[in-house]
């Protein structure tokens, strides 16, 4: 991602974004991707598709990841 989101993760409720991949929050290796034990910014990718970083105020960044 290229710009930084801010506020609280809406899953987590740690500051940083809420992610996405499609419409579900990134839960873990089912959901095909998880949020970072550490930093709310970063996020492991386990499969291709559409991943969206979203703000609290519903601002949200896209990045298309090929896995």
């Amino acid at each position: 991602m290229r710009a930084l989101h801010h506020g609280r993760a809406v899953d987590t409720g740690r500051p940083g974004p809420t992610w996405y991949r499609g419409a579900s929050f990134c839960t873990g290796a089912a959901s095909g991707c998880e949020n970072h034990a550490e930093n709310q910014y970063q996020l492991a990718v386990y499969v291709g598709g559409t991943y969206r970083a979203c703000a609290r105020n519903g601002v949200c960044g896209e990045e298309e990841v090929d896995k």
